[in-house]
């Protein structure tokens, strides 16, 4: 065999072991995913573009129900939809009746919950569109940066820094 040959199946080599260990580096066990990034699903797309905009790209977001154009209250959820908020690192329902399908499933994961009507005093039977209400969003906005802060208290001065630029 000839000593190009020899060096091109090394390389080939090499960048498969370097690409095979880069993969078992990526969790995708809610801990975080691709880049160290936090896992965070939403059950609206009100609080997930909250959710994404108070992380940039130290975080993951996914919205469940991601148009208005779905009746969260007529919602039924996959079975991908509830495995997607059990694996999530952070999880931010509406709450207040608005996506019961959320909060329960909630419920029984790991994840780290943030209710937003909770945050903003609101009761089941309440009204439950408080995205509507600004101090709400304010409080909400500031439990989403805790929850960012406590997962990853080395991007503390990142998530303060989008927070105060939201």
């Amino acid at each position: 065999m000839n000593r190009y040959a020899r060096i091109a199946i090394a390389v080939l080599a090499s960048v498969g072991l370097l690409t095979s260990a880069s993969a078992c580096g990526t969790s995708q066990n809610g801990a975080g995913s691709a880049h160290g990034a936090i896992s965070v699903v939403s059950s609206i797309n009100q609080w997930g573009t909250l959710a994404e905009q108070l992380g940039g790209s130290g975080v993951q977001v996914t919205s469940i129900i991601n148009s208005t154009n779905v009746d969260a209250h007529d919602y039924e959820p996959t079975t991908s939809d509830i495995a997607k908020l059990q694996k999530a690192r952070i999880v931010i329902v509406n709450g207040a009746g608005y996506d019961s399908w959320a909060v329960k499933a909630a419920q029984s994961a790991k994840s780290q919950v943030i209710n937003a009507a909770e945050i903003g005093g609101v009761k089941d039977g309440g009204n439950p569109h408080v995205w509507f209400s600004a101090a709400v969003r304010k409080a909400v906005a500031q439990a989403i940066t805790r929850a960012y802060e406590g997962t990853r208290p080395d991007g503390k001065a990142d998530f303060d820094k989008l927070n105060q630029q939201w």
